[in-house]
């Protein structure tokens, strides 16, 4: 059985909270959060400084996310004592409405220079191997449904940012270019 549900993930240690949706077949999986200040904090203070209360239970990922839409609206991912970066119920990017720096712009074109949009993307190609399965994906999305996890909790434990229990590694392909 999935579940779906509203959390709220708190440090203990300043009284900060985040409130998200996860979906999961285990209770127990250890997911905290993934938001990106969230995850600033987990290195600041040590997961061990947060504690996540389930708040309600839905029946589809859907209506959980209108639960959380109705509570992380725009003047609580405003508020300072949080860590919601973006408006509830559609799952983060935390980059809406925000633009880079000039200083984060200069190092994007440099990264970039000399590279078309298709090569980029076919410069960061990257297949998924899963020792837990015992294969290899052609994507994240492709791991993660075969696992039935999301593609963020795959990459987190391919990018060791949580417990890698189904032993992903990320094999990166790089095309030479004429």
């Amino acid at each position: 059985m999935k579940y779906h549900y509203v959390y709220q993930t708190k440090n203990e240690v300043n009284g900060k909270t985040y409130i998200g949706v996860h979906s999961t077949y285990k209770l127990d999986d250890g997911y905290m959060g993934s938001g990106l200040n969230l995850l600033k904090a987990f290195k600041k203070y040590g997961k061990h400084n947060f504690s996540k209360e389930i708040m309600s239970f839905f029946e589809t990922r859907e209506d959980a996310f209108q639960e959380e839409a109705w509570l992380v609206t725009d003047g609580w991912a405003k508020n300072s004592n949080n860590y919601n970066l973006d408006l509830g119920g559609r799952g983060g990017s935390g980059f809406r409405g925000k633009k880079h720096s000039l200083k984060e712009v200069e190092k994007i074109k440099k990264r970039m220079k000399g590279v078309t949009p298709v090569k980029a993307i076919e410069k960061r190609k990257k297949s998924v191997y899963c020792g837990y399965l015992e294969k290899e994906f052609n994507s994240l999305t492709a791991c993660s449904v075969a696992l039935g996890c999301s593609q963020a909790s795959v990459s987190m434990m391919a990018n060791n940012k949580r417990d890698n229990k189904y032993n992903i590694q990320l094999i990166w392909v790089r095309k030479h270019y004429l």
